[in-house]
C-alpha cells in the first residue's frame, strides 16, 4: 500500500509489517504548510536524527533488508512513540516491535540495555549504585561496567550514538534514589565532550570543524561516515577534542556539511576554512 497516499489522505500510514499507525497532527500541519517533514516522525511530530543504513540493518529482521533502499534512516527517540525508525521518502517505518533490539528510549526503566557495545544494562549499573554503593559518578560507572567505553556505538546501539549521551542522567536519577544522599554533581564532562579551542589554520582549500557532542570513538566514526557520504576529503575526526578537519573544501557548500553533521545528532558550532 502507498504511504504517501495515505499519508495525503490524513488518515494513517502503514509500517513495514503492515500495520496502521495515525499521523499525528504536527506533521499533517507541516506538510500541508509545505514546511520540510524529512526528519519529523509522522506518528508523534518529534524530530529525529539520521542514522547510519547500517545501523538499521544491525537491529532489523533480515527479510526487512530489501526495504532499506536509502543509505540513511531517522531514529525517534520520544519514549512514547511507536516509531524507532523511518525514512518518509521512502515511506518505510519501523515500530517498536518490528525491531529486533531492545531500544533503552523505547523500554521503561528497569533492566534496559544501557552500553550497546559491552552490555551494560541498567540494573547491573543500579547494583553498583544502590547494592554495593561503589559508585558516585560516572568515571566509577566506567571503571566497574565500562559502559560508555566502546567504539562500536554507530553498529551496536539502535540510535547509532553512544550510550554515554543519557548514561549521565541515568546515573544521576539512579543516585537520586540513595535517602539521604544528596546529588553534588550533573556530570559536566557528559555533553561537553569538545574541550579545546581550534589551535590551528586548515590547510589550503581545506577547513577544520569545531563538533560538540562527540563522546566516543564511535561518535568520530559517525561523524566520518556522514563527512564522507558528501563525498569530501576527512584527514581525521578526533573526538576528544571535537575537531574534525576537511582536507579539500572546494566544490562543496558549508552549510550542507554543517547539515548533514547536525542530522546525524551532532552540533557544529565553529567552521574555520581558508
Amino acid at each position: 500500500m502507498n504511504n504517501k497516499f495515505i499519508c495525503g489522505e490524513g488518515l494513517e500510514l502503514r509500517s513495514v509489517s503492515g500495520r496502521s499507525f495515525p499521523v499525528s497532527e504536527i506533521f499533517l500541519k507541516l506538510a500541508k504548510e509545505g514546511a520540510g517533514t524529512r526528519d519529523i516522525c509522522p506518528a508523534c511530530g518529534s524530530r529525529g536524527h539520521m542514522v547510519m543504513k547500517v545501523t538499521v540493518s544491525n537491529h532489523v529482521d533480515s527479510s526487512m533488508w530489501r526495504l532499506l533502499r536509502s543509505e540513511w534512516f531517522w531514529f525517534c527517540s520520544n519514549p512514547r512513540c511507536s516509531i524507532v525508525y523511518y525514512n518518509n521518502d521512502l515511506g518505510v517505518y519501523f515500530l517498536k516491535d518490528e525491531v529486533r533490539t531492545r531500544v533503552f528510549h523505547k523500554e521503561p526503566p528497569g533492566d534496559r540495555p544501557v552500553c550497546y557495545c559491552l552490555s551494560v544494562t541498567e540494573s547491573l549499573i543500579r547494583e553498583e549504585i544502590m547494592v554495593k554503593k561503589c559508585c558516585d559518578s560516572l568515571e566509577d560507572i566506567q571503571r566497574f561496567t565500562r559502559a560508555g567505553t566502546g567504539r562500536w556505538c554507530p553498529i551496536t546501539n539502535p540510535s547509532g550514538k553512544c550510550c554515554r549521551e543519557y548514561l549521565a542522567d541515568l546515573i544521576h536519577s539512579i543516585l537520586s534514589e540513595r535517602p539521604g544522599e544528596p546529588v553534588e554533581r550533573r556530570l559536566e564532562e557528559l555533553g561537553r565532550s569538545f574541550r579545546l579551542e581550534i589551535r590551528s589554520t586548515p590547510a589550503r582549500g581545506g577547513a577544520i570543524l569545531l563538533i560538540e557532542g562527540m563522546s566516543c570513538e564511535g561518535c568520530a566514526v559517525a561523524v566520518r561516515t556522514a563527512l564522507e557520504s558528501l563525498g569530501v576529503v576527512v584527514k581525521g575526526v578526533d573526538w576528544k577534542s571535537g575537531l574534525a578537519e576537511i582536507l579539500d573544501m572546494r566544490g562543496y557548500n558549508i552549510e550542507k556539511i554543517k547539515e548533514t553533521i547536525e542530522g546525524i545528532g551532532y552540533q557544529v558550532s565553529r567552521i574555520v576554512s581558508e
